[in-house]
């Protein structure tokens, strides 16, 4: 078997003050990221970093600005030195070559997968990418609604799981 990741889709102060269900998208990503550290799995944490000339800004309005307090990363799930923290200024992290090159030296062949709705851009390259993908179905929010997104991700094949099935899974 290959070497797994989680990787953590704009889980910062903008995306929790205005994302519906992302208060439970964090209290259920604390618990994996407890248990991630414990197993010694990388962790990525793809984050929104944009200027006011980013196209998805002008679409969709200003969040997470670059060195803004709303860029951060939510507290409760903040990085360690030895977490890996790609800057994107689109959904798809992908779009900064960062990723791909850090994912290739740690030869990730797996990631689970949380965040809120680019989980679903990124989903897509990673498989795009010949890297298998799992999504936590509790772990993730879109303000188009949790269960349109699973839809959205199931028509890949993409296995779901649950925070508490992980759990179980990982401490026993």
């Amino acid at each position: 078997m290959g070497n797994q990741a989680l990787m953590i889709v704009d889980v910062q102060n903008d995306t929790k003050e205005n994302m519906p269900r992302m208060q439970e998208v964090i209290e259920n990503l604390t618990k994996i990221v407890t248990e991630v550290r414990k197993e010694e799995i990388p962790i990525f944490y793809l984050c929104d970093w944009h200027t006011e000339a980013d196209p998805e800004v002008k679409r969709v309005g200003p969040h997470c600005m670059a060195d803004t307090s709303g860029a951060k990363i939510v507290s409760k799930v903040a990085p360690t030195k030895n977490d890996i923290v790609i800057k994107k200024r689109e959904q798809n992290g992908f779009s900064n070559p960062k990723l791909a090159e850090r994912l290739g030296e740690l030869n990730i062949t797996e990631v689970l997968l949380t965040g809120d709705l680019c989980v679903y851009p990124n989903a897509k390259s990673l498989l795009m990418n010949d890297i298998k993908v799992k999504v936590f179905r509790d772990a993730v929010a879109s303000p188009y609604g949790r269960d349109k997104l699973i839809r959205e991700l199931q028509v890949f094949d993409i296995p779901l799981l649950s925070t508490n099935d992980f759990l179980q899974t990982s401490s026993g």
